[in-house]
C-alpha cells in the first residue's frame, strides 16, 4: 500500500512482526529507464544508474522526512529508496518501538 507526495510515496511492508515503511521516487531524468520507454521488469543494465538509498540518523522524531529536500530533485536519473528504520515513520504507519513490548531481535 502506498501514499503520495508530489512525485514521492510512501510503501509499506512487513519484516518479521514490524509494519515498516519507506519513501520511494521513480528515476524522473532524461537517462531514466522510464523516459527511454523501458519496462521496470528488464534487468538494469550499464547505462542505468543504480538506486540511490537514503538513511535518516538515530534520534527522537527522525524519520524519511530527513532526506525530503534530496529527493525534491527534479531529474534524478536514478530510483531513490529512503527506509524509516525500526521505530521511525511512525507518521506514515510504521510501528513504533517500546523495547519493553517489542525487543529488537533479529
Amino acid at each position: 500500500s502506498s501514499s503520495s507526495s508530489s512525485s514521492t510515496r510512501v510503501e509499506r511492508y512487513s519484516y518479521k512482526d514490524w509494519d515498516l515503511t519507506y519513501r520511494y521516487k521513480e528515476a524522473q531524468g532524461a537517462n531514466s529507464k522510464k523516459q527511454r520507454g523501458w519496462s521496470f521488469l528488464q534487468q538494469p543494465t550499464k547505462k542505468t544508474a543504480p538506486p540511490l538509498v537514503l538513511v535518516h540518523p538515530v534520534g527522537i522524531g527522525l524519520d524519511s522526512w530527513f532526506w525530503d529536500k534530496i529527493m525534491d530533485v527534479k531529474d534524478n536519473d536514478f530510483e531513490m529508496y529512503a527506509p524509516d528504520l525500526i521505530g521511525c515513520g511512525t507518521l506514515h504507519g510504521g510501528d513504533a518501538w517500546d523495547p519493553a513490548v517489542k525487543p529488537l531481535s533479529f
